[in-house]
């Protein structure tokens, strides 16, 4: 990462301390974190896919519909982005608190994605029985209503198994596996300050 003083040489560049400009490093994390900078954009997303095949939740017809409307090269990206806000807008209403939405894909039933309130964490709303979504909350427990943290780890795993039309169709410019961070920069010698103590650094 660089020379720790101007009797030592770069053991990456092999430049002396007045030459090496410095080396960035990375720590692997042991597990996923959220990155709290995009923890809005991840719940939304969350709230569009579906938590088993990562699927749109949309259905064939609506899905290529809006594909189509997304690639019109002539579209600006300022309607791409209100275009996406109306697929995230269409998908949270059919997986609002008192329904669940069958995927079209798997048949997986999704129900709706909030902010953990004692936590940074996202709970999933998930409502095993689709007739759960038509009784009362005090009559639920029969249809098996649980709630799902979806932590970084399966997040992340989700994230990974969207298709490049999905990230498409949300108008993400970037796979969004990368919102979740796994490694963590860490700044060369060069830049960062030196501490002495018992005249050694």
């Amino acid at each position: 990462m660089g020379p720790a003083n101007k009797g030592c040489k770069c053991s990456t560049c092999h430049a002396n301390f007045g030459d090496c400009p410095g080396h960035y490093g990375y720590l692997s994390l042991a597990l996923p974190v959220f990155n709290v900078g995009y923890f809005t954009t991840i719940l939304e997303i969350l709230k569009c896919i579906c938590k088993s095949c990562s699927r749109i939740l949309l259905e064939e017809k609506l899905y290529k519909d809006f594909l189509r409307k997304m690639r019109n090269p002539k579209l600006e990206a300022l309607r791409k982005c209100e275009l996406a806000k109306k697929i995230v807008k269409k998908c949270t209403t059919l997986t609002s608190s008192n329904k669940s939405m069958k995927c079209s894909r798997c048949g997986y039933l999704n129900g709706s994605v909030k902010k953990a309130v004692s936590m940074l964490g996202i709970l999933h709303y998930r409502v095993k029985s689709k007739d759960a979504g038509m009784v009362s909350e005090d009559l639920r427990a029969p249809y098996n209503v649980s709630n799902d943290i979806l932590n970084p780890f399966r997040v992340l795993s989700l994230f990974k198994r969207m298709t490049d039309e999905d990230c498409e169709l949300l108008f993400l410019s970037d796979r969004p596996d990368n919102l979740i961070i796994t490694n963590v920069a860490v700044p060369p010698i060069a830049i960062r300050p030196s501490v002495i103590m018992d005249g050694s650094q």
